[in-house]
C-alpha cells in the first residue's frame, strides 16, 4: 500500500465520520449529498488502488464523483451562509423592534399619557439633580378644574389640562416640568417668586373661559433635602395662595354691578 492509498483511507475516514456526525443537524439536502458523493468518490479512490479500474470501470468514476461532492458542498454552503443571512436580519428586525417596545414603555411609564408631560415617577426619579441645577420649585393647582370638568365635559376638561401644561412648557423648560396627577403640576425654574407674578397673568387668561384660575405655591430647592419636604413646603404655600384666591374671588362677586 503506497502512501496516497493511506492518504485517501485517511480522509474517507475523516469524511465520513464528519458526515455521520452532522447529517442529524444539518437540514440543507446538498451539503448531506455533496458529502456523501465526496466519500464515495474516496471510496472508488481507495478501491481502485487494490481493484484498478480495468477490472471495475466505475471507478474512473472518482474522480467526477468527488468533484460533484466537492460543486454541491460549495452549493450547500451558500444557501446555508444565505438562509444565515435570512435569519440574522429577521433577528435583527426583533431586537430593533423590542428596543422600540422598551422605549415605548419606558417613556409611558415615565410620562402623563394626557399631556405628555413627565409624571410623578419622573418628577421622583429627577428631583435630586433638577434641585442641583435649579433654585426654585414652583407648584401649581388649578381652581374650580372639577366644576368646569363637570359643567363642560371631560373633553373640555381634557383641553384646559393639556393648554395648561403647554403654558408651562412656553415659561419653562418641557423636562423641568411634570403633571404629578389630577389637577397639580411642578415646575423647577431659577426665576425667583418675585419674577414669577406675572405668570398669573400669562396664565389665567387661557383658564378664565371655563371659570378655573390657578393657585401657585413655592419651595427653594434643597439636593440635601427630602424631595416630599420641599414638595410639602411648596404645597403649604399654594394653599395659601388658594386661600387669598378665594377671598378675591369672593369679594369680586360680592361687589355691586
Amino acid at each position: 500500500m503506497d502512501i496516497s492509498a493511506v492518504e485517501e483511507i485517511l480522509w474517507f475516514c475523516l469524511s465520513a465520520s464528519t458526515i455521520t456526525l452532522v447529517a442529524q443537524q444539518l437540514n440543507s439536502k446538498p451539503l448531506v449529498f455533496g458529502w456523501s458523493f465526496y466519500c464515495l468518490g474516496l471510496l472508488l479512490d481507495i478501491f481502485d488502488n487494490f481493484v484498478g479500474h480495468t477490472i471495475i470501470p466505475v471507478l474512473v468514476l472518482d474522480t467526477s464523483l468527488k468533484s460533484i461532492g466537492f460543486v454541491l458542498v460549495c452549493y450547500g454552503m451558500l444557501r446555508l451562509l444565505s438562509s444565515k443571512k435570512v435569519t440574522i436580519a429577521k433577528l435583527n428586525l426583533e431586537i430593533a423592534s423590542r428596543k422600540q417596545l422598551e422605549e415605548k414603555l419606558r417613556h409611558e411609564a415615565y410620562h402623563d399619557p394626557l399631556t405628555q408631560l413627565g409624571n410623578r415617577k419622573a418628577c421622583f426619579t429627577q428631583f435630586s439633580t433638577l434641585s442641583e441645577q435649579y433654585q426654585w420649585l414652583y407648584y401649581f393647582d388649578l381652581d374650580n378644574f372639577k366644576q368646569a370638568n363637570d359643567t363642560y365635559g371631560h373633553h373640555i376638561g381634557d383641553e384646559v389640562l393639556k393648554k395648561f401644561a403647554l403654558t408651562l412648557i412656553e415659561q419653562f423648560d418641557k423636562e423641568c416640568v411634570f403633571r404629578l396627577g389630577g389637577d397639580e403640576f411642578v415646575a423647577f425654574s431659577n426665576l425667583s417668586p418675585d419674577e414669577c407674578k406675572e405668570l398669573r397673568a400669562l396664565i389665567n387668561p387661557d383658564l378664565q373661559q371655563y371659570q378655573v384660575d390657578v393657585s401657585i405655591g413655592f419651595a427653594a430647592t434643597d439636593k440635601y433635602q427630602e424631595p416630599d419636604k420641599i414638595l410639602q413646603m411648596a404645597d403649604n404655600k399654594m394653599y395659601k395662595d388658594k386661600s387669598r384666591t378665594s377671598s378675591r374671588s369672593r369679594s369680586a362677586q360680592a361687589k355691586p354691578t
